[in-house]
């Protein structure tokens, strides 16, 4: 209950600062100083409704903004190459893994991924992951595979793949034996 209310006291408190906010916007004389007010209404509102409500707000700051102080057009920019490098990491591998490519081949092909150092984190870190999948299911190494999710986490911990990678990691080492077990009896069905 008093989670409840502190929620219910902080959204309060932000809608205040809001419109506070959205005053400064009125008051202000120069492209610069309402650029710098809207930046304040941009990081004030919230997160959930910022693409769907404040698009003119951050339109507007992109437009008064000529030298990017506020980072909205780098973001941007980053964003849509964020999304090309992962579509082209994802249709890579669909193009070269199926269900039924042995595990060594697969590993093959995820080391073979062109320029893979140029590439922003986000995607890196998805080929890694098909890297270390590929790896254990190829070699059964544990504790290889454990380092190569080390790299994962390292490279950028903070993404939902290096949270999952390190979550991933304690679950294995937790179950280590059944986890070689069951690789191992994978890599004899495979063979034969």
């Amino acid at each position: 209950r008093e989670d409840v209310m502190k929620a219910m006291q902080d959204a309060l408190k932000n809608k205040e600062a809001l419109q506070a906010a959205e005053a400064e916007v009125a008051k202000a004389s120069t492209d610069e100083a309402r650029a710098v007010a809207l930046m304040e209404v941009f990081k004030l509102a919230p997160k959930d409704y910022v693409d769907n409500f404040y698009g003119d707000v951050k339109a507007e700051i992109k437009k008064l903004d000529k030298d990017d102080k506020s980072g909205l057009k780098a973001a941007d920019i980053r964003a849509a190459r964020l999304q090309k490098e992962r579509k082209e990491v994802q249709d890579y591998l669909a193009g070269k893994i199926t269900a039924k490519t042995p595990s060594a081949e697969a590993l093959q092909a995820v080391r073979a991924y062109p320029n893979r150092d140029k590439l922003l984190p986000e995607p890196r870190q998805d080929l890694m992951m098909a890297e270390f999948r590929a790896y254990l299911d190829s070699t059964g190494d544990v504790d290889g595979a454990v380092l190569m999710l080390d790299k994962v986490v390292e490279l950028a911990p903070d993404t939902e793949t290096g949270r999952y990678a390190s979550l991933f990691k304690i679950g294995i080492l937790a179950n280590k034996d059944r986890v070689k077990a069951r690789v191992d009896a994978a890599r004899k069905k495979q063979d034969k």
